[in-house]
């Protein structure tokens, strides 16, 4: 196939998508299964004056599509915005597909990083290859997710991070980062017992909730619902 040829077809799959994602809003059941960790590292927390020894890192999951999708099942790299309750592998829940704008607590600027960081959209070139990174991604988000704050909490607020370290510092760099933009990423809330996740806005996820975005955002779930962007990385793993 001409090089002229694969940029056609490109065009073709990206514009389709972006009808896809200006698709009307409508309610979803998907079922979750927690299969692994990933990447990331244990970290010890404060989760309102609570002190907790959490896994902070990327969660493989499984997620299986409801009533007209042809695939059924999706695997995906996500990460947690839910303090308020846990998971272990093997676990099996229900999750209502949203966008991260209708109503997650500091939905864009979580999304922001996710999509920067996790995903690698924006053209950057740049990937968590570490567990600090991938620790510190997570623990920017949690620090978002619940004390609203770009600056690192380590001894006041709802939450609180107490291990220092590398970690600490790549967490303070996403939320430098935060501070001045948003966007658009899946916020899976659980429904049945698990915990929320925030994941892709690809696969059975396209046109479940999407609301007015920009440009990029919906390239970037063209690209990612086309297959052409690899958004699920194999790595070498580690089991919890």
């Amino acid at each position: 196939m001409s090089l002229r040829t694969k940029l056609a077809a490109m065009t073709a799959i990206v514009s389709t998508c972006l009808v896809m994602a200006a698709a009307p809003s409508h309610a979803l059941t998907l079922q979750a299964d927690f299969v692994r960790t990933d990447m990331g590292d244990s970290v010890t927390i404060k989760n309102n004056g609570t002190s907790e020894n959490v896994f902070a890192g990327q969660l493989y999951l499984n997620i299986y599509g409801g009533t007209g999708y042809t695939q059924l099942e999706y695997q995906y790299d996500t990460y947690c915005v839910d303090l308020a309750h846990t998971i272990s592998p093997g676990s099996q829940f229900l999750v209502n597909p949203q966008s991260t704008s209708t109503g997650l607590n500091m939905g864009g600027q979580i999304a922001y990083l996710y999509d920067k960081y996790a995903l690698g959209l924006y053209g950057s070139s740049y990937v968590l290859a570490t567990n600090d990174q991938v620790a510190g991604l997570q623990i920017a988000i949690w620090n978002l997710l619940d004390d609203s704050s770009y600056t690192l909490a380590t001894s006041s607020g709802n939450f609180q991070l107490t291990t220092t370290g590398a970690m600490a510092t790549d967490a303070q760099t996403y939320l430098t980062d935060a501070s001045t933009h948003s966007d658009y990423a899946m916020w899976l809330s659980e429904v049945s017992g698990g915990q929320s996740q925030l994941a892709p806005n690809c696969g059975p996820f396209n046109g479940a909730a999407v609301p007015e975005a920009g440009t990029m955002t919906m390239f970037g779930s063209a690209i990612c619902a086309s297959g052409l962007f690899g958004f699920r990385i194999r790595k070498a793993s580690r089991r919890a």
